[in-house]
């Protein structure tokens, strides 16, 4: 019996999370939740959006059990990770065939990878991460809860990657380096320093330019 699968979002990162699945021949899409009541009857991928996240504990008790979120942004992906959790679905991965994850990865539940990723030897991928097209991950790194590695991006050999952090498409973090929980790094940018928590930073060699508050 096909695993059902409902994706949380109904906008282009749970149509990318949707063609992950469909190489899956053991999971069945039933659909998607979303906040925009103009969607609700509406179709994404051939599936119906159901309305917003008031319908899971429906969809639980209709046997539906396994959740995918399908935002990209760190603070949503968290908060709808909760919601799902709290409603009693188990996170399930959605992973493209095409991407080379090493036996020796530790992936967590929830964990979205795209195409033409390489996670090689032993990375630690923590819950709910977000591995952007082409991204390459190397061993003894581990990334944090909630977090979204942008496509293209290269994360050097034994980096710490805290909860809710943005690697941004094509940045390069070099080895040994520390990012700290709610930190963001800029699209095209080097990491040659550690990076605090909250931290916004930009450029090569990347700069924190400003904190969250």
């Amino acid at each position: 019996m096909a695993k059902k699968v409902v994706i949380l979002g109904a906008n282009d990162g749970a149509r990318i999370v949707a063609y992950n699945l469909s190489y899956d021949t053991g999971i069945e899409v039933v659909g998607f939740v979303d906040p925009d009541a103009s969607r609700w009857g509406t179709q994404l991928r051939g599936k119906p959006i159901l309305g917003s996240d008031d319908v899971l504990p429906d969809l639980f008790a209709q046997g539906v059990r396994h959740a995918v979120v399908a935002a990209g942004n760190p603070k949503p992906r968290a908060r709808l990770r909760r919601i799902a959790l709290d409603a009693g679905f188990e996170l399930t991965n959605a992973i493209h065939p095409t991407a080379f994850v090493s036996p020796d990865v530790r992936l967590g539940r929830g964990v979205v990878i795209l195409a033409g990723c390489v996670l090689s030897d032993n990375p630690s991928i923590d819950d709910n991460v977000w591995i952007g097209l082409s991204a390459v991950i190397t061993h003894d790194t581990h990334v944090g809860c909630d977090t979204l590695i942008g496509g293209r991006s290269a994360v050097g050999a034994e980096v710490e990657i805290g909860q809710r952090v943005v690697i941004g498409w094509g940045a390069v973090v070099g080895p040994r380096r520390i990012i700290g929980d709610d930190a963001s790094v800029g699209f095209g940018s080097n990491v040659v320093y550690d990076i605090p928590e909250r931290a916004v930073a930009v450029g090569n060699p990347a700069q924190v330019i400003k904190y969250r508050d």
